[in-house]
């Protein structure tokens, strides 16, 4: 009884990984392993998937992402963050390295935090301000 189950274990640590579904499309519309272009656009677009965990509105949206520059499969993000002193920062900065780096073509991700400004609605797009003015609906 002992040796199936252990076969049974066995298999199953054979088996599942290859069972694993496919990778999702990232927001570009490419899996890892599929060839890409990469550019400043195609990561600003996948950045759009990358949520301001305490609003609820995607960082781009929001107007946190000030810049991103691609060069030999560097990547640099240079982003804003609603309050100086934000607690989330870190949170938000990982994600942004996770996403980006799942990119084919990404070798490396930097983030930056732009002090030059300071974070206002302005900053955010029309869809990102809409989502803010529903959010001090509340309040």
């Amino acid at each position: 009884m002992l040796a199936l189950l252990l076969c049974a274990v066995g298999a199953a640590i054979v088996l599942l990984p290859r069972l694993r579904p496919k990778a999702a499309p990232t927001a570009i519309g490419t899996t890892r392993g599929t060839p890409a272009v990469l550019s400043a656009e195609s990561v600003q677009t996948l950045l759009r998937s990358v949520q301001d965990p305490a609003l609820d509105i995607n960082i781009v949206d929001l107007g946190l992402v000030r810049s991103v520059d691609v060069e030999s499969g560097r990547v640099h993000v240079a982003i804003v963050f609603t309050s100086p002193f934000c607690p989330l920062r870190d949170v938000i900065i990982n994600a942004i390295k996770d996403r980006v780096s799942s990119l084919e073509g990404v070798s490396r991700v930097d983030v930056s935090i732009d002090r030059s400004i300071l974070w206002n609605p302005d900053l955010a797009t029309d869809a990102g301000r809409k989502k803010l003015e529903g959010l001090m609906q509340w309040h």
